[in-house]
C-alpha cells in the first residue's frame, strides 16, 4: 500500500491519525482499521510523522512520494540497476 493509498483509505473510512511524540495511532469506528491499513500505516509511519511534524499536509506528502517514484522510474529507464538505485536511496537516508 502506497502512502497515497493509506491517506485515501483513512479518508474513506473516517480514520483519524493521531501523533504523540514518535507514536502514530489510528482512530476510527470498529473495523475501519484492518490489517492492510495497519500494515500500510506501519510501512509509512515515519514519513507520516515527519511530514506532520514539519507541517507537510497529506496532499504534499503524496506529491513528494510521486516525485520520488518518478525519479526511480527515470533512473531505471536510463540504465541504472536496482542495486545502484538502492545504494542511492540508502545514501539519502
Amino acid at each position: 500500500m502506497t502512502l497515497n493509498d493509506v491517506f485515501n483509505v483513512c479518508r474513506e473510512r473516517g480514520v483519524h491519525l493521531v501523533i504523540t511524540g514518535n507514536e502514530l495511532r489510528a482512530q476510527g469506528r470498529k473495523g475501519a482499521v484492518n490489517d492492510a491499513l495497519r500494515n500500510g500505516l506501519a510501512k509509512h509511519k515515519q514519513a507520516i510523522i515527519d511530514g506532520c511534524v514539519n507541517g507537510i499536509s497529506p496532499d504534499e506528502l503524496r506529491i513528494i512520494e510521486r516525485e520520488e517514484e518518478l525519479t526511480r522510474q527515470a533512473l531505471l529507464a536510463s540504465g541504472w540497476t536496482p542495486t545502484q538505485l538502492m545504494r542511492r536511496e540508502c545514501k539519502k537516508a
